[in-house]
């Protein structure tokens, strides 16, 4: 059962990288959580995007400049990965839900080699469905959440939150 939101629709055949870029597959497996679809931002330079939504037994696509990166998810909680990717290389993100107080607590980890889930990775994504950001509601999501997303970041570059890391020879 696919949970989904209004700011994602079924993507299109992936359309490849730009020479010298990385791709980042993000994707939840699972249907745990419910309904509750987290956002996932990004934050390079002193930019803060909305890369996508981490829906139930879906996955999502984002090409971006190799070098270092941070991505954020939050709900009940938020969530940290610092990232150094590397030129033509994909990397991956498992989304999930832990238990929280009120709602379900946002929760991703770098899938890296030599771990039973990279072994299994292409087993689990090809269940899932492909997914991509509306452009213009995802816009409208960004600027409604601008002051959460700055507050995340804060947060962040304050050190109040440990973070996982993405290392570049995690990505394949």
């Amino acid at each position: 059962m696919h949970f989904e939101t209004e700011y994602m629709r079924n993507g299109a055949k992936p359309t490849p990288r730009k020479e010298g870029d990385a791709l980042v597959v993000v994707f939840r497996p699972s249907t745990f959580g419910g309904n509750t679809q987290f956002p996932i931002f990004e934050f390079r330079n002193s930019e803060v995007n909305l890369m996508g939504f981490s829906e139930s037994d879906c996955y999502f696509e984002y090409r971006c400049p190799a070098g270092k990166h941070v991505f954020l998810t939050w709900g009940e909680g938020t969530a940290y990965i610092e990232a150094e990717l590397a030129p033509n290389k994909t990397y991956y993100i498992r989304c999930f839900a832990n238990l929280g107080f009120l709602a379900p607590r946002p929760r991703f980890d770098p899938v890296c080699p030599d771990t039973e889930e990279w072994k299994n990775l292409d087993a689990e994504l090809k269940d899932l469905k492909l997914r991509e950001l509306i452009s213009d509601k995802g816009e409208m999501f960004e600027e409604s959440k601008e002051e959460l997303a700055k507050k995340a970041k804060a947060s962040f570059e304050e050190g109040k939150k440990t973070p996982t890391y993405l290392k570049p020879d995690c990505g394949r």
